[in-house]
């Protein structure tokens, strides 16, 4: 043999070893070391094609397009077009190199010569030529795809109006300059990332650029708190240097104007109030009179009329400064304020209700008590040394044993009950303590706190005066007749009650003197909401005078809960004043009434109308709240988290809405045992896969879902899901989110769903776009649902947390064909923003159209009996009414064949007008072409119980209203044919919504009212509902409502807390 061919075959053996090496690497999906073997072995055999091809499809699911793209055409070089040996591999080649230029071409437009001749060399590249030319079309157009994006609804329909409240919340007063603490750790112990996450102006004279966003701003309690909190830093920085760029854009969302319009009141106030000197406040007859009216409009629930006269004159100013830039269609704008034109339109009736029927619409029922019919319980006696009432003084100590008592008691509970020990231990090991630690930590209380509990911000006979009147006793210079002037001087000494009949004369002289506080109603909920017995303005003052604003307690203080609410005011207009004073003019608030979410990704996709030089990204985000209306934490890390900035001191905190201790059912149970259960419930991870899923990082200690939760934004995650892993997260993303659970009674009902529609799992992909997947992996799933070719062992509805490494579940067929009607659509509309799709049903963009049918709702008791929940549409042939019978169920016929056995079309994105009845919502002309030539029926179905809830409309009904870049809600429709539910039919189904005769809410207690939060209800007292052998009658269906209502909420988005 000679040494040339000897070389050459040695040579060639080691590129085959180093191949075959390679190949184990890729099989175990470690692409970037087989990218080495493969290369090494290229290297010694340069002239043949085989190991390019194998380089090039490892530095393809590497996601190294650039390099594949090079790889295959040095890999077609060296084959020959005559070479009948080559041609399997170069056909491969030829795929792949197409698939690459597309992918290439999505990112950097120069490809697109190389992308058109790589399609054009294929034989069968119809679908490729297809995405190429799409991608041609949306090329320069990435604005119009943003907007269309932009312009579909969220979220699943709610069917009826639900009216909520906007200043229900419990959460204390935190400046968002500082880390959201919740509940379980006010221990007095610094939190390891409470220094981390401090942020103030820099003592270096460096640049101050802060921005942040309150999602459900609701009574403004955290942005109050942090304006004062940068003003007391501001102050201690003093002079030092006065050119330093120090500024603070605050972005404050709600979905109610009428909380939005009540805080712009107290802001036009607190502006006028921070450009009278400090120094001549406190005797300034304009400061006490703006003091006054913050004081009584944020923390009362009726007001004397000298606040009722400035409150008067603010609403007034306001109402015109917004009339003129809505008429105008313009944003009020002013240096440190600025309202887009639709936020300052939506609050012109709420303003306009409060100036002209706010006095005489509102009534005091739920205010005031009706009488005044016994004592307050603590008599008139001899004064001690310290001036307080020696019975007073006798009566407080005892409270304050009686207190330590009960503490004790709690504490012997938890340690010797075995249930409670049990819940307990597993809490404390959650976060890394004992039992015996962690139960201090709940209960631990000295006698000194305690009284300062009881004695600051108010004193023992101003609090026993308000629960008697229900009234904020006001300072002397709001000029009371003389009659009710004696008997607030008497409590404001703190010296005396008094008695029963003093009292009930000034209840009397209050109901017809006194005014309403109107602003925390409106035209809708002036006779909904219930605030007696639940308002306690003293407990609000404490909690909006955290330490860090400096402000000490006087021991000895008497009328105290004005002089707290006076100083609490002046430090907020201290804080706007010094950040005006800035030269780079510092302070901005951006007002917007619209849902939070839909307003990050508006500004994430640059789709709103806001000043350029207004921020993009942001060191703060506080969702107060919202998450389960807007759907849990999926909604969070895809919409949130990526208008974080980079460094590690930004972050995104937000808290649960519902209460999980009034949750029922398996779900639920598991919901309420901790974060895990949460993210799985959304998110479909765990808390350890959510940084590589999600690019988010846990930023504090780990509890329930009602706690604040913090986390920061990872640009790069430290490991990313495997290639399995990401394929099963993804499944089990879009099975939950086209397929919420079905509940089996009313109780599960008022549990957590998923509220987005089918765009959720889009951008899910787009997060993971951006966290460096491989484009063409996520383009995979999507074509595979498109096309129906589902195959993995994801657990979509599991209630346990399951971590993908251990979801074993073996590999099943899943039926994507009732979606699809939905998912082509949504597919073509995110394929310009997301990467170039290769499907036979992607149908074109100009193909997609908008249809609207007129829908009938009025089903007597059913329409009342269902909760208000999310809805979707159901298009078929001879459609049953009950969905569920097997054909939806993911455990039965939709895993495990291709071939659901059903005409059913699922379409979860439409929007519903109640006044009108009307739905409106896109397919592709094809399909809906083909829907009304079989004949195909169309209904509204509830997620709850997949049960019809409306008539059966044909599709042939259906009209077109405009294309895909239209919204057009007002149109004029011809009255449809509906096929109606037989009598037989209406009784069979409301015995199945009322689970066979008894209501399940039988001797269930309502959730009691919460006290001692600013410038809110809480949620009403409720009583239990009696158990029922039969029908519900009206009553009891109105008290059902009230409560589903209170314990539900609202509309999707809306923000029942306080930013």
């Amino acid at each position: 043999m000679a040494p040339s061919s000897k070389s050459q075959l040695e040579a060639k053996a080691k590129a085959d070893a180093l191949k075959a090496k390679g190949n184990q690497k890729y099989k175990a999906l470690e692409h970037d070391e087989a990218i080495k073997l493969y290369k090494a072995a290229a290297a010694l055999q340069p002239t043949e094609p085989v190991y390019l091809s194998n380089l090039s499809a490892a530095q393809l699911e590497a996601g190294h397009y650039a390099d594949a793209f090079d790889s295959c055409n040095k890999g077609l070089a060296l084959i020959a077009t005559t070479d009948a040996s080559g041609a399997v591999l170069r056909a491969k080649l030829v795929i792949r190199r197409a698939k690459l230029a597309l992918f290439l071409h999505a990112d950097d437009p120069t490809y697109l010569d190389q992308a058109k001749a790589a399609c054009e060399e294929l034989e069968n590249g119809e679908f490729q030529k297809a995405a190429l030319r799409r991608a041609r079309i949306a090329q320069g157009t990435e604005e119009l795809a943003n907007f269309r994006i932009a312009s579909l609804p969220r979220y699943r329909q709610r069917i009826r109006r639900v009216l909520e409240h906007y200043g229900v919340g419990h959460d204390d007063a935190e400046s968002i300059f500082r880390r959201q603490r919740d509940s379980n750790d006010k221990d007095g112990k610094p939190h390891p990332y409470e220094k981390q996450f401090h942020m103030g102006v820099p003592r270096d004279g460096k640049p101050f650029d802060f921005s942040a966003i309150f999602v459900g701003i609701g009574d403004a309690r955290h942005l109050f708190v942090s304006l004062a909190d940068i003003g007391v830093d501001l102050k201690n920085l003093g002079d030092r240097d006065p050119a330093q760029l120090v500024k603070a854009h605050f972005c404050l969302i709600d979905i109610h104007p009428t909380a939005l319009a009540r805080d712009l009141v107290m802001l036009m106030a607190l502006d006028e109030l921070s450009k009278i000197p400090s120094s001549v406040r406190s005797d300034d007859p304009r400061a006490k009179d703006l003091f006054l009216m913050l004081h009584y409009v944020y923390w009362g629930t009726t007001m004397p009329p000298a606040a009722n006269a400035i409150l008067e004159e603010q609403l007034n100013t306001l109402y015109d400064s917004v009339k003129q830039a809505a008429e105008k269609g313009e944003a009020l704008e002013c240096d440190w304020l600025y309202v887009d034109a639709k936020t300052a339109e939506s609050m012109i009736p709420k303003l306009k209700f409060w100036i002209e029927k706010g006095k005489t619409a509102i009534t005091f029922q739920g205010m005031l008590p009706s009488k005044i019919d016994s004592d307050p319980g603590i008599p008139n006696g001899h004064m001690t040394t310290t001036g307080i009432p020696a019975e007073i003084t006798d009566l407080m100590a005892k409270k304050r044993l009686d207190d330590l008592d009960a503490i004790a008691s709690v504490r012997k509970r938890m340690l010797e009950d075995p249930v409670e020990r049990a819940s307990h231990t597993k809490k404390a090991q959650e976060r890394g303590l004992s039992l015996e630690d962690y139960i201090d930590q709940l209960t631990q209380i000295t006698p000194e706190e305690l009284a300062r509990m009881e004695n600051a911000p108010n004193s023992f006979v101003e609090r026993e005066a308000f629960d008697t009147l229900k009234v904020m006793v006001p300072p002397a210079h709001a000029k009371e007749p003389e009659e009710l002037e004696k008997v607030f001087k008497v409590i404001r000494a703190g010296r005396s009650i008094p008695r029963k009949e003093t009292l009930a004369a000034a209840h009397q002289a209050i109901s017809k003197r006194w005014i309403p506080n109107y602003t925390i109603r409106d035209e809708i909920w002036m006779n909904i909401s219930d605030i007696e017995s639940c308002h306690c303005p003293f407990q609000g003052v404490q909690r909006m005078l955290p330490d860090y604003l400096g402000y000490k307690c006087p021991p000895k203080f008497h009328d105290c809960i004005y002089h707290f609410s006076a100083v609490f005011f002046e430090l907020v207009a201290d804080g706007m004043a010094r950040l005006r004073a800035r030269k780079s003019g510092g302070l901005k608030l951006e007002v917007m009434c619209a849902d939070g979410y839909e307003v990050m990704d508006g500004i994430r996709m640059r789709t709103l109308s806001r000043d350029k030089t207004f921020p993009v990204l942001f060191d703060r985000i506080h969702a107060s709240n919202v998450p389960d209306y807007i759907g849990g934490y999926l909604a969070s890390f895809t919409s949130a988290i990526p208008l974080l900035k980079a460094h590690p001191s930004a972050y995104f905190t937000s808290c649960s809405l519902l209460n999980s201790n009034a949750w029922e059912g398996k779900f639920m149970v598991e919901f309420a045992k901790g974060l895990d259960s949460a993210l799985w419930t959304y998110a479909a991870v765990t808390l350890a896969e959510a940084p590589a899923a999600y690019g988010a990082q846990l930023c504090c200690a780990p509890s329930y879902a009602g706690c604040y939760h913090t986390f920061r934004r990872l640009e790069t995650p430290p490991s990313r899901l495997s290639r399995p892993h990401m394929l099963m997260f993804l499944y089990t993303v879009f099975i939950k989110t086209v397929l919420p659970v079905r509940y089996k009674r009313y109780h599960d009902a008022m549990s957590i769903r998923e509220a987005q529609n089918v765009h959720a799992f889009f951008r899910v992909l787009e997060t993971l776009k951006r966290l460096g997947y491989p484009t063409h992996l996520l383009a995979e799933v999507v074509e595979s649902i498109l096309e129906n070719r589902v195959t993995n062992g994801f657990a979509p509805h599991e209630a346990t947390p399951i971590p993908l490494a251990v979801r074993y579940n073996p590999a099943c067929a899943v039926c994507t064909t009732p979606f699809l009607a939905e998912f082509e659509v949504a597919a073509a509309i995110w394929e310009p923003r997301l990467f170039p799709i290769c499907s036979t049903t992607l149908p074109p963009l100009d193909s997609i159209v908008r249809y609207a049918v007129r829908m009938q709702l009025e089903m007597g008791l059913m329409n009342q009996r269902i909760p208000p929940t999310h809805f979707i549409l159901a298009l078929g042939f001879a459609l049953p009414k009950d969905l569920d019978g097997g054909i939806l169920d993911p455990r039965k016929r939709l895993v495990g064949t291709r071939n659901c056995e059903t005409s059913l079309q699922i379409v979860s994105t439409f929007d519903f007008d109640p006044d009108k009845g009307v739905a409106t919502f896109l397919l592709a002309r094809s399909r809906a072409e083909s829907f009304i030539k079989l004949g195909y029926e169309l209904t509204i179905i509830n997620t709850v119980f997949w049960r019809a809830h409306g008539w059966k409309v044909k599709c042939s009904e259906m009209e077109v209203v405009g294309d895909v870049d239209r919204w057009d809600k007002d149109v004029a429709l011809r009255q449809p044919k509906h096929r109606g539910l037989s009598p037989k039919e209406e009784q069979d189904f409301t015995a199945e919504m009322m689970g066979g005769g008894g209501f399940p809410f039988g001797g269930m207690g309502g959730l009691g009212g919460m006290g001692g939060f600013p410038g809110m209800g809480g949620f009403p007292d409720m009583t239990g509902m009696p158990g029922m052998n039969g029908p519900p009658g009206s009553d009891d269906l109105n008290n059902m409502m009230q409560m589903l209502n209170s314990m539900m909420g609202g509309m999707p988005g809306m923000g029942r807390g306080s930013g």
